[in-house]
């Protein structure tokens, strides 16, 4: 029952993670603005899931990761998720790295002043945001508040 109401607790403060996440980083800080190239297919913002619920020894866990399989445009002459002036010339599997202009030769000249993803593992943990979240749904499955 322990371990049910654990998990739970950790299901919802995945999904509040999720929605804070993609709200707060991926639409602030990924997206550029009225982008005048191409239309959007917002398959990036949708490729973002938490893994299931994985039960071990040592507790619950769930893993945020980017599932590149939701990716499914490709088109060089719209620039979804790639360009014909680049090597390699599909960028859909690595976006959130060119995005934190990590990898590729793509977009060499975009660079973003916030890296969406340096900044939420920052505000997360060194923040305390992650602590302040998973508290409040333990707390809300009967579970008292843990410091």
């Amino acid at each position: 029952m322990l371990e049910e109401q654990l998990g739970e607790a950790l299901d919802a403060a995945a999904d509040e993670i999720l929605e804070l996440f993609l709200t707060k980083y991926v639409d602030k800080f990924a997206y550029i603005k009225n982008p005048k190239v191409y239309d959007r297919t917002f398959e990036f913002r949708r490729s973002w899931e938490f893994s299931e619920l994985e039960k071990t020894a040592r507790g619950l866990s769930r893993e945020l990761y980017f599932n590149e399989m939701k990716m499914q445009s490709f088109d060089t002459d719209s620039f979804h998720h790639g360009s014909k002036y680049s090597l390699p010339q599909y960028v859909g599997d690595i976006l959130p790295s060119v995005l934190e202009g990590k990898k590729s030769k793509l977009w060499l000249s975009v660079t973003r002043k916030v890296k969406f993803w340096d900044r939420f593992v920052e505000d997360m943990f060194a923040k305390g945001k992650l602590d302040k979240i998973m508290n409040k749904h333990l707390v809300k499955k009967g579970f008292r508040r843990v410091s």
